[in-house]
């Protein structure tokens, strides 16, 4: 699905809602779409059998994941002053290491002592 960013982009410039913004819907879209797909995956019967469903749904987060991914970004370069952009970019990188380390830190330790669906709520929230 991060593929998808080439055309998810034009797709954003072209079509927008402009009450709320040009990137406001589109990061309201992905950050909704990942919420709901993960809390999805508590649906799925025994995930660590169920490669098929759970690749599925990997697909499903990933997709509403490059979309967001596509909108912040345009809504940062969109309000950032140019001269700014550089620093920005590296702090919104640095925060998504950061956020990534603390989820799979925190979602491995819920896996392991509350069970799967637990864990998928917890990080859904």
């Amino acid at each position: 699905p991060w593929s998808f960013k080439l055309f998810a982009g034009p797709l954003m410039d072209r079509w927008s809602y402009l009450p709320m913004g040009r990137r406001r819907p589109w990061v309201l879209f992905g950050q909704v779409g990942l919420v709901l797909s993960f809390l999805s995956m508590t649906l799925i019967p025994d995930p660590v059998n169920n490669i098929l469903g759970l690749s599925i749904m990997g697909f499903i987060v990933s997709f509403f994941g490059a979309f967001q991914d596509v909108a912040t970004d345009g809504m940062a370069v969109d309000i950032i002053p140019v001269e700014q952009q550089s620093h920005a970019n590296g702090l919104m990188w640095g925060a998504k290491v950061l956020g990534t380390s603390a989820s799979l830190t925190t979602g491995t330790w819920l896996i392991n002592h509350m069970g799967f669906s637990y864990a998928v709520v917890w990080l859904s929230v």
